[in-house]
């Protein structure tokens, strides 16, 4: 499990290099992120449908954890309400490379919803 988790990632993050290269390389302009952190927390993190959940349980599908992935890729460009950008940074790189490696107890506790709420909501 844990190598097909690194293995999605990997190959969704080859996706969004190769895909956010040209585009920079054409208007220079920074790109802005596919998801906002309303659309990442909905789909990603709320409800029993969420696919937080379903990847915990060992029941997401490869679909589910690709889109988790840009998700998650997403969540890390967007800037936080409030407090501090680094803080921001080093909370979602945590958060992906929990994911990123398959520790769904590194995972569980990265996406805890307190930890960032308090800071940044």
């Amino acid at each position: 499990m844990k190598f097909l988790v690194a293995g999605i990632v990997m190959v969704a993050c080859m996706f969004l290099v190769i895909g956010t290269n040209g585009a920079a390389d054409k208007d220079k302009k920074e790109e802005k992120p596919k998801f906002t952190i309303k659309e990442v927390m909905k789909k990603a993190h709320a409800g029993d449908n969420a696919l937080r959940k379903k990847v915990l349980k060992g029941e997401a599908t490869d679909e589910e954890k690709a889109q988790l992935t840009a998700m998650y890729i997403a969540l890390s460009q967007n800037a936080p309400p409030k407090g501090e950008a680094d803080d921001w940074k080093k909370i979602t790189k945590t958060i992906i490379d929990a994911y990123k490696d398959g520790d769904l107890k590194a995972y569980a506790k990265a996406t805890d919803c307190k930890a960032c709420h308090s800071k940044f909501k």
